[in-house]
C-alpha cells in the first residue's frame, strides 16, 4: 500500500461513474449467482439479469430474510443453497448465532474490510 489517503483509484471516481461501473457488473453478478447457487437459481428463475439496470429494478428483486436463511441453512447445510462455492474452496467456515454459518473463500480483502480500514489511517503491517 502506499501513503496515498485513498486506497485505491476507485475511491475518487464520480459517483455517477460508480453508480454506472456497478449497475454494468450486477447483471454478471446475477448470472453468476443462478449458475452456482440453487437458491439463487431458483429465487431469480423469471428474472432477467439484463433488465436490473437502475436503482428502480434493484428494488424490486426479491429478499431474504434473516428467519428464512435460518431455515435453510438447516434444511441444506452447511449455507442453504446460497453459496456459489463448494466448501472444500473456502477459507473458513464461521457459525454465529442463530446459527447462520457463514463462508469466508480465499480471495484476498474477502469481508472488504481494506478500503475502510485505510480511509481509517490503518496501514499494513500496524495490527
Amino acid at each position: 500500500m502506499s501513503d496515498s489517503p485513498y486506497y485505491d483509484e476507485f475511491e475518487t471516481r464520480d459517483p455517477e461513474e460508480r453508480e454506472r461501473a456497478l449497475f454494468a457488473a450486477l447483471p454478471g453478478q446475477i448470472v453468476h449467482a443462478r449458475a452456482k447457487a440453487p437458491y439463487f437459481a431458483e429465487l431469480f428463475a423469471d428474472l432477467d439479469p439484463a433488465a436490473v439496470t437502475g436503482r428502480a429494478a434493484l428494488a424490486k428483486l426479491p429478499v431474504t430474510r434473516k428467519s428464512a436463511l435460518i431455515e435453510r441453512q438447516k434444511a441444506a447445510p452447511p449455507f442453504g443453497g446460497l453459496a456459489a462455492v463448494e466448501s472444500g474452496e473456502l477459507a473458513r467456515i464461521f457459525a454465529s448465532p442463530g446459527p447462520i454459518y457463514e463462508p469466508q473463500s480465499m480471495r484476498p480483502d474477502y469481508w472488504r474490510f481494506a478500503r475502510g480500514l485505510h480511509a481509517a489511517g490503518v496501514r499494513r503491517g500496524e495490527l
